[in-house]
Protein backbone atom coordinates (compact mmCIF):
# COMPACT_ATOMS: atom_id res chain seq x y z
CA UNK A 1 0.00 0.00 0.00
CA UNK A 2 1.42 3.58 -0.60
CA UNK A 3 2.13 5.10 2.76
CA UNK A 4 4.25 8.14 1.07
CA UNK A 5 3.30 11.75 0.63
CA UNK A 6 0.73 12.87 -1.41
CA UNK A 7 2.64 13.60 -4.51
CA UNK A 8 4.31 9.54 -4.19
CA UNK A 9 0.41 8.53 -3.73
CA UNK A 10 -0.79 10.26 -6.68
CA UNK A 11 2.02 8.98 -8.83
CA UNK A 12 1.93 5.13 -7.79
CA UNK A 13 -0.75 4.42 -6.43
CA UNK A 14 -3.33 6.01 -9.14
CA UNK A 15 -2.81 5.61 -13.08
CA UNK A 16 -1.33 8.68 -15.02
CA UNK A 17 -3.35 7.27 -18.33
CA UNK A 18 -3.93 10.69 -21.03
CA UNK A 19 -0.53 12.78 -20.51
CA UNK A 20 1.31 9.31 -21.47
CA UNK A 21 -0.65 7.45 -24.20
CA UNK A 22 -0.68 7.96 -27.34
CA UNK A 23 -4.41 8.14 -28.75
CA UNK A 24 -3.46 4.51 -30.36
CA UNK A 25 -2.70 3.27 -26.75
CA UNK A 26 -5.47 4.88 -24.95
CA UNK A 27 -7.98 3.18 -27.42
CA UNK A 28 -6.67 -0.14 -27.51
CA UNK A 29 -6.61 0.11 -23.31
CA UNK A 30 -10.16 1.32 -23.58
CA UNK A 31 -11.35 -1.67 -26.13
CA UNK A 32 -8.98 -4.42 -24.02
CA UNK A 33 -11.34 -3.64 -21.10
CA UNK A 34 -13.41 -6.50 -19.60
CA UNK A 35 -16.63 -4.42 -19.24
CA UNK A 36 -18.67 -1.28 -20.55
CA UNK A 37 -18.38 0.34 -17.34
CA UNK A 38 -14.68 0.12 -16.98
CA UNK A 39 -14.45 0.63 -21.08
CA UNK A 40 -16.53 4.45 -20.14
CA UNK A 41 -13.97 4.70 -17.04
CA UNK A 42 -11.05 4.32 -18.96
CA UNK A 43 -12.00 6.56 -22.24
CA UNK A 44 -13.29 9.41 -19.85
CA UNK A 45 -9.90 9.44 -18.24
CA UNK A 46 -7.53 9.76 -21.31
CA UNK A 47 -10.41 11.87 -23.57
CA UNK A 48 -10.56 14.41 -20.30
CA UNK A 49 -6.55 13.97 -19.78
CA UNK A 50 -5.94 15.08 -23.33
CA UNK A 51 -8.92 18.02 -22.94
CA UNK A 52 -7.15 19.52 -19.69
CA UNK A 53 -3.82 19.52 -21.89
CA UNK A 54 -5.91 21.46 -24.56
CA UNK A 55 -4.73 18.26 -26.84
CA UNK A 56 -8.02 18.14 -28.75
CA UNK A 57 -6.14 16.89 -31.86
CA UNK A 58 -5.22 13.77 -29.74
CA UNK A 59 -8.97 13.61 -28.14
CA UNK A 60 -10.72 13.52 -31.68
CA UNK A 61 -8.11 10.78 -32.67
CA UNK A 62 -8.99 8.67 -30.05
CA UNK A 63 -12.61 8.69 -30.62
CA UNK A 64 -11.88 7.99 -33.94
CA UNK A 65 -9.99 5.04 -33.45
CA UNK A 66 -12.70 3.70 -30.93
CA UNK A 67 -15.78 4.43 -33.56
CA UNK A 68 -13.93 2.56 -35.68
CA UNK A 69 -13.58 -0.16 -33.74
CA UNK A 70 -16.72 -0.15 -31.84
CA UNK A 71 -18.98 2.57 -33.47
CA UNK A 72 -21.33 2.58 -30.07
CA UNK A 73 -19.07 3.06 -27.57
CA UNK A 74 -18.46 6.58 -27.62
CA UNK A 75 -22.21 7.43 -27.85
CA UNK A 76 -22.78 4.68 -25.13
CA UNK A 77 -20.30 6.12 -22.71
CA UNK A 78 -21.13 10.07 -23.69
CA UNK A 79 -24.96 9.01 -22.61
CA UNK A 80 -23.70 8.06 -19.37
CA UNK A 81 -21.05 10.38 -18.65
CA UNK A 82 -22.41 12.32 -15.36
CA UNK A 83 -21.29 9.19 -14.20
CA UNK A 84 -17.83 9.23 -15.09
CA UNK A 85 -17.10 13.01 -15.33
CA UNK A 86 -17.73 13.49 -11.46
CA UNK A 87 -14.01 13.46 -10.26
CA UNK A 88 -13.79 16.55 -13.21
Amino acid sequence: MCKRGFLSVFLFCFPVFASAATPQKAADEVLSASSMDEKCEIFFEHFMGYAIEEDFSSSDRLIAIIDREDSGLVDYCDARRSKYLKSY
